[in-house]
């Protein structure tokens, strides 16, 4: 599969015209265009993708770092969504100083991610997407996440 193909996939809405139907003006091109694809088979990205965790990892992160007496703007996390924790917090060290106990971030925000775990849904186009795909491709599930948190999820 190439990159403009998963890219594709990732921005398309999820909906699938029945046959005989047609789609939505804005889905139209893209639906023709999955369709003429060769694909072999499908990974998913979990968080943001496949499940809807963004404000969960927010929550755990912010957390974390008002237990260092240290505050979490949501713009500045929602400006670098799809970072791992690691890359994250290195940003957040090159803002907030290194006044912050960055192993400590680390074991907070992962220990506050899994208590958490059951605030995540689904993301219902994606997931719908998936379903109608099910036994037509293989598909998989692929994240940066630490093995704990995507277990947790």
């Amino acid at each position: 599969m190439c990159i403009a193909q998963a890219c594709l996939i990732r921005k398309w809405n999820g909906s699938i015209a029945p046959a005989g139907t047609v789609p939505p003006a804005a889905d139209a091109n893209r639906i023709i265009l999955l369709r003429s694809c060769t694909l072999k088979l499908i990974i998913f990205d979990c968080d943001g993708t496949l499940i809807l965790s963004g404000d969960l990892h927010f929550a755990a992160l912010s957390d974390a770092c008002a237990a260092q007496g240290a505050a979490l703007s949501r713009d500045w996390y929602d400006a670098r969504a799809g970072l791992a924790r690691d890359a994250l917090l290195a940003e957040m060290g090159k803002t907030q100083g290194d006044g912050l106990d960055r192993a400590r971030l680390v074991r907070d925000s992962i220990a506050q991610t899994i208590a958490r775990a059951a605030e995540a849904a689904p993301n219902p186009a994606v997931a719908r997407l998936a379903r109608s795909l099910s036994g037509l491709l293989p598909m998989a599930v692929a994240t940066n996440s630490e093995g704990a948190v995507a277990h947790a999820l």
